[in-house]
């Protein structure tokens, strides 16, 4: 038998002085955000800990990137995703083609992140061991292989990059990545609506819990008014109740909301009535009905749009808030984008009947 004295043969690595942290690990994810960052502090001083850590996070990122819903039945093949994003030797595509394209990239945050890739040259020579049939069933697509050498080589760089992750960007390459962003339009020939109460109408979003976004009340400016009033109610959406006054907003400007006064507004149908004040008379403006409508499922895609990089972040929120018919939270959503003028003409445009 071979023996071996305490000081020869490598070191082995101190065991973790805190025990109960290493035992709670496992439910990192599950932990308040205090126990988390006590684990963290912990794991950045052990060893062992920090190794665990690491390997547990690695495990949750590669479930939830299999697992992470998919809003897009089919994507665009690799050749197209390629000629989309311009790269090397790329096809020239029509207008309706690459419209087509790039509104399925504004809701697929993964199609958006091999886009992203072409902008980067990949690194030579690219090589895959695993079988490609594998490749496409992990990622869950059917892309095709047989697409044109340099189109392969991004489409590989992006799927070996993309655990790798994105830096931050600065304030100018942020205002410059919003400025990209294609604002939803309107079908055309609707005409627009005669009326000067503009938002909210048709519907409000709102989860289980709350309002997706702050009720704002958004009216036609008025170049000689110098006040706007607004008082809104709620009934039961039939034609023969006048509704339950809920709260009375005055403002200078024709878009504000209900600022300090705190107001529940659950699930269901509502009215508003607004006026303004000029040269010291009331003239009633109308009224105008809104549903506040529970969309979860709408409020969960939303969510997973938040994680893809800008600008597909942004562009996605606002086509799936637009097209689902809740265009003011939409526009509340685009206010809080960097100004650009195409977000201010976004901001602009009248309501269509």
């Amino acid at each position: 038998m071979t023996t071996f004295d305490a000081g020869q043969g490598p070191a082995l690595p101190p065991r973790c002085a805190r025990p109960d942290l290493m035992a709670a690990l496992p439910s990192f994810a599950e932990s308040s955000p205090e126990r988390r960052r006590e684990l963290a502090e912990h794991a950045a001083r052990c060893r062992e800990c920090g190794a665990q850590l690491a390997h547990l996070e690695r495990a949750q990122a590669w479930i939830e990137q299999r697992l992470t819903p998919k809003v897009a039945p089919v994507c665009p093949s690799a050749e197209d995703l390629y000629d989309y994003g311009r790269g090397p030797g790329a096809r020239r595509m029509s207008e309706p083609e690459r419209m087509s394209i790039r509104a399925h990239v504004s809701t697929c945050p993964e199609c958006s992140s091999l886009v992203d890739t072409l902008a980067h040259r990949p690194p030579v020579p690219v090589v895959i061991e695993e079988p490609a049939t594998r490749l496409a069933a992990d990622r869950r697509r059917r892309l095709r292989l047989l697409v044109p050498l340099a189109a392969a080589a991004a489409v590989a760089a992006a799927l070996l990059w993309r655990g790798a992750g994105k830096t931050t960007p600065d304030n100018a390459s942020d205002v410059h990545a919003h400025a990209r962003i294609r604002f939803p339009a309107d079908p055309p020939l609707r005409g627009q609506a005669p009326s000067d109460l503009w938002y909210p109408r048709d519907r409000v979003l709102r989860s289980s819990q709350a309002l997706w976004s702050k009720l704002q009340f958004e009216l036609a400016p008025h170049e000689r008014a110098s006040k706007y009033r607004v008082v809104l109610y709620r009934n039961d959406g039939s034609a023969f109740d006048s509704g339950r006054e809920l709260v009375r907003l005055e403002s200078t400007s024709p878009l504000f909301d209900s600022g300090s006064i705190a107001f529940e507004l659950p699930a269901g149908h509502y009215t508003w009535e607004a006026w303004i004040e000029v040269d010291g008379l009331d003239l009633a403006l109308g009224r105008r009905d809104f549903e506040c409508v529970v969309d979860d499922g709408l409020v969960r895609e939303l969510a997973e749009r938040e994680r893809a990089a800008e600008p597909a972040r942004s562009e996605a929120l606002l086509h799936l808030l637009h097209d689902a018919g809740f265009v003011g939270d939409a526009r509340a959503f685009a206010r809080t984008l960097p100004a650009t003028p195409e977000r201010d003409q976004y901001l602009a445009r009248r309501p269509v009947r």
